[in-house]
């Protein structure tokens, strides 16, 4: 299973990262076949970017969290307790 997450990791890894290339390109997309279909139209549209963050990056960055996780054997839960300080809450059992 740990396999077949990493390459359902790296296919997202790849699409986004032609998303981004579409995002930035000025040129002809590879995806512009007609006025209908079109896929440069919404990669360069308002609805592409998060505070100025393209969403085809933000895909990135998951996915490769995803990847990482997944070839780790890391749950999230774990990852959090390993690599950030716990949260401390206060205990209302005092």
């Amino acid at each position: 299973m740990r396999y077949v997450l990493l390459i359902f990791a790296l296919a997202g890894v790849v699409v986004s990262s032609l998303a981004l290339q579409v995002h930035y390109s000025t040129g002809t997309e590879p995806c512009d076949i007609n006025a209908r279909w079109d896929c440069g139209i919404v990669n360069h549209s308002s609805f592409s970017a998060v505070a100025k963050v393209p969403v085809a990056a933000i895909g990135i960055a998951g996915y490769l969290v995803l990847g990482c996780l997944g070839f780790a054997r890391l749950r999230f839960a774990t990852f959090l307790a390993a690599f950030w300080i716990p949260l401390r809450l206060p205990s209302f059992h005092d």
